[in-house]
């Protein structure tokens, strides 16, 4: 991973990695200010969405939607 930039991990991910000395904190205070779950999905805007996009985004919404304060209302399925 040595050279591969700066990201901002979910510590689930990121801890492990760290403890076995693959990442190294660079900003050790900082907080990401964010209440939600830092989730983006991320699809063309051209019509028409890709089925598997679509049923993808309805179950992330439908799953994790609760836990995303301010949740728009998906566009997937729209063509």
């Amino acid at each position: 991973m040595a050279g591969l930039g700066i990201a901002l991990l979910p510590q689930v991910i990121a801890e492990p990695v760290i403890a076995r000395g693959q990442l190294v904190r660079v900003l050790p205070t900082y907080r990401h200010a964010s209440t939600g779950l830092g989730l983006q999905l991320v699809y063309t805007s051209r019509p028409p969405v890709p089925p598997a996009v679509a049923v993808f985004a309805e179950f992330l919404l439908e799953k994790l939607g609760g836990a995303m304060p301010g949740t728009l209302q998906s566009d997937a399925g729209r063509q």
